[in-house]
Formats: structure tokens, sequence, C-alpha cells
């Protein structure tokens, strides 16, 4: 029987096409490959929940794939020099991934080790086969080029315009032809992290380059940050695209303008991917991992050094509204991981989420940002979690320090985080604790308070996360310096473009970055209850796959 040249396959269904599509939606490389990104996959469904044909390609997956499973064993093997070290790493790295990528192998989660060779060996076997011959060091999660900054306006021109980048066989072999079947009238670009903008601009300029007449339109939360800088999109190389659209309100209408269709904004309702949209067997895990988010904004919104500090409101969805896709994504694939991508999950949506798991017997477990708030210490609501599928919970404690956490206005206390941890991990859930260091007027003290946290509460912290505070330039501390005791702003080293997203600071003791990271060196990571935190993270992945990890 002969294929019906008006069906396509995405995964394992197939779907009605018409001749061609109102838009095709790009998810540019380079972000952790390990699922869907929420943004380009859930507009997908919205959009034709309102009659919009709509096509979501993600370049992400299908470059990694490319790049590592696409190229000739022969062609590596001449390019690299086996008398270099790198060459030789190189060479054993491909000979580790030949078989197939050992990410999506659930004996690779059974030994922590085991789990960083894997990593190890995808992010030899991505770089070029020459080793240094190539100034571009792509990762699973990020994506470098030497002297180059993807906040630079000359940088990323300079890019786009290179006579050779490691996108171009991908391109060439792979997305320029999919356009041309395609035909779409509108291509997105769903730009979500820094990482992603040396891809964008290149794949932007090639389809430009080969495809004139469809009209290229840049979006997404980074998008959004810098819009909120007031960034001039008329100069190069934005100009590439013939629309550049935040989100927000504005974003809806802009949509309607653009596809000619009525699209009201979708406050209220969630965004999930949709299972059709899903290619088969291209993410790198071994379960399927699916990311929800139950509404737009912040449930909490008050801390003073989020950029989006009381910006959306927010209008969760009820459960209600995702149970028959929940169903759909089973019926394909289970096991099933949500990942819930909320800033932080008000508990009576994580309750309802767990009793409807418990009530259909689903095989679904799920991890989510949560506050250290006392309603978490409510009689039985961790074990309801915990036999409703919360294998994870994330924690934004930034400090053990109870002035510090005042400043940022985080409404938590932490002998209440003390009892969460505590509960939480007697109920079998594990804990992934995340802290700033550096924060303005952080001093030493300030610093040993979490330490000593750290060190007290050790048997309850699963994973631990550390990170060095970087300002937000549109947080309120930002716009208002002298009340958190920053005496001058500055921009951050190497980083003095419109594109920048932080500041750097001087507080009124100086520096308090370069000190808090001497701490961390010199103090913190040297505790071996903090080693052994710290440790358990999976490489690169983190979070994403540490609901996985059996170690």
């Amino acid at each position: 029987m002969q294929a019906d040249p008006t069906v396509k396959r995405i995964g394992r269904f197939p779907l009605a096409r018409s001749a061609s599509e109102d838009i095709v939606l790009i998810v540019p490389p380079v972000a952790k490959p390990c699922e869907p990104m929420l943004g380009a996959y859930s507009l997908a469904r919205i959009l034709r929940e309102h009659g919009i044909s709509c096509t979501v390609i993600d370049s992400n997956q299908e470059w990694f794939n490319h790049r590592l499973w696409g190229k000739k064993p022969e062609e590596d093997s001449e390019a690299a020099d086996p008398r270099k070290d790198s060459a030789k790493r190189y060479l054993r790295a491909l000979h580790h991934i030949e078989r197939g990528n050992p990410l999506k192998d659930k004996r690779t989660y059974q030994n922590r080790d085991r789990y960083g060779q894997a990593v190890e060996h995808l992010e030899t076997a991505l770089r070029p086969a020459g080793g240094d011959s190539r100034d571009e060091a792509p990762g699973l999660a990020d994506y470098r080029v030497a002297g180059l900054r993807p906040v630079s306006r000359r940088d990323l021109i300079d890019y786009a315009g290179r006579s050779d980048t490691l996108f171009d066989r991908y391109l060439q072999e792979c997305l320029i032809g999919r356009i041309a079947d395609i035909r779409p009238r509108v291509i997105g670009f769903s730009l979500t992290f820094l990482h992603q903008v040396f891809a964008t601009v290149r794949i932007a300029s090639a389809i430009r380059e080969r495809h004139p007449d469809i009209r290229l339109v840049l979006g997404g939360a980074l998008v959004e940050c810098w819009q909120q800088q007031h960034t001039d999109w008329t100069i190069s190389p934005f100009h590439l695209f013939d629309e550049v659209i935040a989100t927000g309100e504005d974003m809806w209408k802009r949509l309607e303008r653009l596809l000619g269709c009525s699209l009201p904004p979708p406050y209220g309702s969630g965004f999930i991917v949709s299972p059709e949209d899903l290619p088969e067997d291209a993410f790198f895990s071994p379960e399927r991992i699916v990311p929800l988010a139950f509404g737009m904004g912040c449930a909490w919104g008050k801390c003073t050094f989020c950029p989006d500090y009381r910006k959306h409101p927010y209008q969760p969805a009820a459960m209600s509204a995702f149970l028959d896709i929940l169903e759909s994504h089973l019926r394909f694939n289970f096991p099933l991981v949500l990942h819930l991508t909320d800033s932080c999950v008000p508990p009576d949506l994580l309750d309802a989420l767990s009793q409807a798991i418990i009530e259909r017997a689903w095989p679904v477990r799920w991890y989510a940002f949560v506050r250290f708030q006392k309603a978490l210490l409510e009689s039985g609501r961790m074990e309801r979690w915990a036999k409703g599928g919360c294998g994870l919970l994330q924690f934004g404690m930034e400090s053990a320090a109870a002035g510090l956490l005042k400043k940022m206005q985080k409404g938590i206390s932490v002998s209440a985080a003390a009892d969460i941890l505590r509960r939480s991990a007697e109920a079998g859930i594990r804990n992934f604790v995340y802290l700033l260091f550096g924060f303005p007027g952080e001093t030493d003290r300030h610093r040993k308070h979490t330490l000593d946290f750290v060190v007290a509460h050790q048997h309850h912290i699963h994973y631990l996360n550390n990170a060095i505070f970087s300002l937000p330039k549109n947080s309120p501390i930002a716009s208002h310096p002298r009340l958190f005791g920053i005496r001058e702003l500055l921009p951050m080293a190497g980083e003095d473009s419109d594109l920048s997203l932080y500041l750097d600071f001087l507080d009124d003791s100086g520096p308090n970055r370069m000190r808090a990271r001497q701490f961390l060196q010199e103090t913190f990571l040297t505790e071996s209850a903090v080693r052994r935190c710290v440790r358990a993270l999976p490489p690169v992945f983190k979070s994403n796959h540490a609901i996985l990890a059996k170690w």
C-alpha cells in the first residue's frame, strides 16, 4: 500500500498536513537534550487548538543526534591525529558511544562514576575531531566560542557570517531541506538560554539566504529578558528577523496579526507538551520526561533579586486541565516523569496531582520547585506526595542566615526549612537544595551560618547546588542598590553590551562576589558533608536527571 503523501509521522503519531504549514517553531541548539523545551512545544499545542497548522522542529535534539551519530567513523578516525592525547580521548569516546546513547540506558543511573563517564564520553565526542583545531567548544549544556560572547552584537554578527561552523553540516543535510518540504509562511525561533544564541543567528542567517520569502520571528524567555532592557531590535544581528516578540499579553496580540487569527492569552490554562509532537526515542533519558507548567509567573514573586519581581500574577490552571493529555502520554510512554517547571508550585496543586496519580494508579513520578513554607508540614502531606509520585523536591534556600533571607524577602524561616527537609527525607523524597553566595552585605559570619546548617542537616540533603550571586539588571536590588548596601554597580567583566543580563557590584565591604568565591573554595567545599552532597549531583544535567539517579 502506497503511503499517503499528505500525512507525516512524528514519533508514533501520523498527522494530517496541508501542502504547507502556517508556522514552524524551531528549538535551536544548545540546551540540555534530556527533555523537550516547554516554550515551543506548548505554544504549538495552543496554536493548533485555535486552528493554526504548526510543526515543531527540535533542532536541539536533531543537532545532538546528528553530531554524535550522524558522522562517518572513518572520517572521524582520519581527522584525529592518534599521536595527540586529545585525539586518543576523542577516539575512545567514539568507541564507547558507537552502540548507542549511554544516557538512555537505565544501568547508567545505578552508579555515579558510570554516569559521569558516560557524560564525559558524550561531551568529548561532540567536539571537533582535531581537538584544539577549532575555536568552537560544544557541550551537552553549553556552546562556547573562544573570544566570542553571546551577549555581544559584534561577536554574533561575526559568528553568523562565518564560512563554516559546527552547525552547518546539520543545516545542509537536515534542516534546510525540511524547511523546503514544509514551506511554512512563518518560522518562529524559541530562544530560552544564552547558549542557544550562536546557533539561532547562524540558523536564521542560513534560512534567510535560502528562503527569503519566509517570515522569521524571534521569541522566548531570553527575548523577554532583553525586552525589559529596551534592547534595540533594529540593529544587527536582529535585523535577520522580521519580528521580535517577547512573552506577555502583547505577544498574543502580535501573533494574532501575524497569523491572521483570534488568539486570546492562555492565562489560567497551563502549559504542557502534546505527545504527537515528541520525536520518538530522541531525548537523552531512559524514561520520557515531560515538562508541565501550571501557570505563568511565580506563586511567590517577592524575591528582591528576581527580575520577575511581581511582574506576572500567578494564574494556575486546575489539575483537570492536564488529565486528558497525561492519559494520552501514558498510552504510548510509561513510566513517565513530570518536570513541573513553575518557579514554585503551591502545595494544593501538588496535592491534586498526587491524588490524581494515586486514584488512577499511573506509573508517573514528578519533581518540582517548592518553597520552605509551613504548609508543607501539615500532617500526612509529604507522605501523600511520595505515594502520589513525588521523587524529588527542589528548594531555593539561598542562605541559612536569617538576616539575609529577610533582605531577599524569601518569606521562609531556617527552622521550618530544617523540619521540611527532615520530613520529606523521612517520606522517601529526595531533596535538592540551592544556595547563593555573594549576596550584597553577606559576610563570612553569614556564610558560616549556611555551612553549619548543611553540616547539621546533611543526612536530609541529597543534592547541593552552590552558585555565586549575579545581580539581574531588572531586579529590585539593581533598581535600589543603596537599600542593599551597594555603593557601585558595574558591568560584568567582558559584558558591556545591552544584551548582558547581569551586573557586578561593590558593597560596603568591596567585591563581595570575590570573597564569596574564596570562601567556597577554601572553606565550604573542604567540608566532607558538603562534598558528598555536591558530588552526588549528576554532572551537567543536575536536577534534570537527579530524579532518575539510583546512587
